[in-house]
């Protein structure tokens, strides 16, 4: 169940287990799916990588990935590569 919540910082992280703020359009089922699978991970580590000469902090998640591997998550550019910002991962 997703909470809306008008205005940030009015909500209980422990009552709340998800927020949603007013958009200029909504997320896309893909973009849904992609980011719940990141809901109840933790961080337990921050790897650091280069990434075309600039550093990239790459998060270390708690469990494995869709291939068994570690699990890990970076913010990137968007897929495409012409946007806002996306948390990439291989959940």
């Amino acid at each position: 169940m997703i909470h809306v919540i008008d205005e940030p910082g009015t909500w209980d992280a422990d009552v709340l287990p998800a927020v949603q703020f007013p958009v200029a359009r909504p997320a896309t089922l893909y973009e849904k799916e992609h980011y719940e699978k990141l809901v109840g991970r933790k961080i337990l580590a921050i790897q650091w990588e280069d990434f075309e000469g600039h550093p990239l902090a790459v998060l270390v998640l708690s469990g494995q990935d869709s291939k068994c591997r570690l699990a890990t998550a970076a913010v990137m550019c968007d897929p495409e590569g012409n946007g806002p910002g996306h948390l990439e991962h291989s959940l």
